[in-house]
C-alpha cells in the first residue's frame, strides 16, 4: 500500500539557473517518511487552481515524481531537486512583453 504524507516547503535553494533544491518537511504524522534508500523516489501530488480558456478556475490534481537527493540518514527534512519550468536567467532577461 502506498502511504501518502502532507508535506510544507521549508527553503527553496537555487542550484542552477533552471533547477531548485525544495526542503520538504512532514506536517503531522511523519512515521515511514525517510524511509528510503539511494536512488529512490517521492511522488508529488498538489491540488492546484488554474484558468482554463474561458478564464474560468478550475480545479486539478498534478502528480510528478522526483528523485530524493538528501542522506537516507537525515531524520529532519527531505530534499528534492527539481528542474523548473523557466530558467531563471532567460526569464529574468525577456522584456515584459515577452512575458
Amino acid at each position: 500500500m502506498v502511504k501518502q504524507y502532507k508535506v510544507k516547503i521549508e527553503k527553496i535553494i537555487p542550484q542552477t539557473s533552471d533547477t531548485n533544491a525544495y526542503v520538504l518537511v512532514p506536517v503531522g504524522e511523519s512515521d515511514g517518511l525517510f524511509d528510503y534508500n539511494v536512488g529512490q523516489f517521492y511522488m508529488l501530488r498538489a491540488e492546484l487552481t488554474r484558468q482554463n480558456r474561458e478564464g474560468k478556475d478550475v480545479q486539478e490534481t498534478d502528480k510528478r515524481a522526483y528523485s530524493i537527493v538528501s542522506n537516507p540518514l537525515n531524520r529532519e527534512y527531505v530534499e528534492l531537486l527539481i528542474k523548473v519550468d523557466f530558467p531563471r536567467k532567460d526569464w529574468e532577461n525577456k522584456s515584459a512583453e515577452e512575458h
